[in-house]
């Protein structure tokens, strides 16, 4: 006598927490791998792109009229009528602003994950279990939302004693409602009782 019991049950959560807008599932769907299940609102995150891309723009566009007052500054001083230091000025402005755009530029990767992990993806295909909050609420980072059951492989737990020879169970066969079906041996553990 033994169970039949599902691989994995997760419970789902985002990585964030925000106002959920979109639950696309309910309680004992069905769902494919990849599925998109949930997102969070992200208009503030796609402000955060808006700024970001602007402030990489006017980085940018100073760092041409640098480009350009370096390139004098080269210029002068190879011709002896600038010092050293007003080319290094020049250098370092230079050097700041493609610094500041690689900031920015991280800073907007950064965005784009936080955008990308507010849509919640079924792990793997399965059926939706119990569902614990609705659309339009609020939830923290963490906060578990559903679960999901895995139902495309379920295992069948079962003791045995523990004189039953390991080999004798690599080609088993369990009877579920008079059904032979073939089994194959995942796992012995000792402590089933």
């Amino acid at each position: 006598m033994g169970q039949i019991e599902a691989r994995a049950t997760v419970d789902l959560s985002f990585e964030l927490g925000g106002r959920i807008v979109a639950l696309n599932v309910e309680e004992g769907d069905r769902v494919e791998e990849g599925q998109v299940i949930a997102r969070l609102d992200t208009e503030l995150l796609d402000a955060d792109v808006m700024r970001l891309e602007a402030s990489r723009a006017a980085a940018k566009a100073q760092l041409a009229f640098a480009d350009a007052r370096l390139s004098r500054a080269e210029e002068l001083q190879k011709q002896g009528f600038a010092s050293a230091e007003r080319f290094d000025e020049a250098l370092a402005m230079r050097d700041e602003l493609v610094n500041r755009i690689a900031e920015t530029d991280a800073a907007l990767h950064a965005v784009q994950i936080n955008k990308a992990k507010s849509s919640l993806h079924a792990p793997f295909s399965g059926r939706i279990g119990a569902q614990s909050v609705e659309a339009n609420e609020t939830i923290t980072a963490g906060q578990p939302i559903m679960s999901i059951i895995e139902t495309t492989a379920p295992e069948f737990r079962v003791g045995l004693p523990l004189d039953v020879a390991v080999e004798t169970l690599k080609s088993a066969h369990i009877s579920i409602a008079g059904r032979e079906i073939p089994a194959t041996l995942r796992q012995l553990r000792p402590d089933i009782d």
